[in-house]
């Protein structure tokens, strides 16, 4: 009896987990969305130059009060989400895979507290939220290959894509720049640091997606023996 309870809190603990999860990518699609469209409105394709945390930039974009506040509910929902999945009986890499998740919230969160206007703090944010996001497409990747049955492919795709986009992305940072803007993008000139930058938030989202997934169907297969 005392197993079968813990199994039913285990379940509770899942659709929790689900649940913040999803709340998590569909606030950040909102803010990042609502602030876009804005400016696509504004001056078209050309909205899609900045690199997506640049529309936290309270002197530039006044939308820029919904895409910080987005981020700071969309980790804090992670954040949460990320100790719950370490409250499962995973395996230890998995649960690697869960500090590093909460690593990246925080990180997130300071970007949503700390914009483009902070300067040196943002850098800060800004460096260790990519360098989590690395991490956490490669333990991920790892994970996935290590505990096949626990990962979908669509999971597993996603967590290449993330590494992938994340190392792209970095690569092009000039840490000599305050603001870590590389020289074509200070003239205005086409860069694919842009490009990086939003497929790697795309990326991201697609892996919370694909983790909430994985994490239901689990809890379905649980419960279906």
């Amino acid at each position: 009896m005392p197993d079968h309870h813990q199994d039913y809190q285990f379940c509770d603990l899942h659709h929790l987990i689900i649940l913040l999860i999803f709340a998590s990518a569909i606030v950040a699609c909102i803010g990042i969305g609502v602030v876009l469209l804005e400016q696509y409105f504004t001056i078209g394709f050309n909205a899609f130059h900045f690199r997506p945390e640049q529309l936290g930039n309270y002197g530039t974009f006044k939308l820029a009060f919904i895409f910080n506040g987005s981020l700071i509910i969309a980790s804090t929902s992670m954040f949460i989400a990320m100790i719950g999945l370490m409250s499962l009986p995973i395996g230890g890499l998995t649960k690697l895979v869960a500090w590093i998740g909460i690593y990246s919230s925080i990180c997130l969160f300071m970007l949503g507290v700390l914009p483009l206007n902070v300067g040196h703090w943002h850098f800060v944010a800004h460096y260790n939220a990519v360098i989590a996001t690395t991490l956490l497409g490669c333990t991920s990747l790892l994970a996935g290959i290590m505990y096949r049955a626990y990962f979908s492919k669509f999971l597993m795709l996603c967590s290449f894509l993330l590494l992938f986009f994340s190392i792209s992305h970095i690569s092009h940072l000039d840490i000599s720049d305050p603001q870590l803007l590389s020289p074509h993008v200070r003239h205005d000139e086409f860069c694919l640091d842009p490009v990086f930058a939003w497929c790697l938030v795309i990326t991201h989202l697609l892996w919370d997606i694909a983790l909430a997934l994985k994490v239901r169907k689990l809890v379905q297969q649980h419960f279906s023996q």
